[in-house]
């Protein structure tokens, strides 16, 4: 009786070791996806900066180019509406590129949309490849007799049953 009850606490104690190791590679697995997760949005971070960075130097050297806000500047009496121009240069550049941007969204939706059927479909076939599989190895496994016993069917009585309808059936 005490050799047993020292077996008790020695499997709770691996029990308990054995949960508290998948804990720590849980913690562990946790920590590795957010610190990629964090490296992932400081790289967008610095993509998305360097990108503002260029678009508004783009149009300020559009509002440079620009002829009639150039014409404005000159003109004393035009004066007062550069800052209307200015505006409307920033709203058409801003428009565009946000036409732009969603466009490049529309098609990343589209490749991640294929990508997602061609997946499920691999899925799917997949699925049917394991269910036949294993549909067969079931099937041999209780259809298949004993070389040694004959007279013994190996099928589990529900399959025997449904073998015996069929032969009446037939008959």
């Amino acid at each position: 009786m005490e050799a047993r009850s020292e077996l008790i606490p020695e499997a709770f104690r691996e029990h308990a070791d054995q949960q508290e190791t998948s804990e720590s590679k849980d913690i562990e697995s946790a920590t590795r996806k957010c610190r990629a997760f964090v490296e992932t949005l400081q790289e967008l971070c610095v993509s998305r900066i360097s990108f503002v960075k260029d678009y508004l130097q783009r149009t300020l050297q559009n509002m440079r180019e620009d002829s009639v806000l150039a014409a404005m500047r000159e003109d004393p009496a035009l004066n007062e509406f550069v800052a209307s121009r200015v505006e409307e240069i920033l709203s058409d550049a801003t428009a565009a590129e946000r036409e732009i941007q969603i466009h490049r969204l529309m098609q990343e939706a589209a490749m991640n949309r294929s990508e997602q059927i061609a997946t499920e479909g691999k899925i799917q076939r997949l699925s049917e490849k394991v269910s036949h599989v294993l549909c067969v190895d079931t099937c041999l496994l209780y259809t298949s007799p004993s070389p040694r016993d004959r007279q013994k069917s190996r099928m589990p009585s529900s399959a025997c049953k449904k073998k015996k309808k069929n032969k009446k059936k037939k008959k």
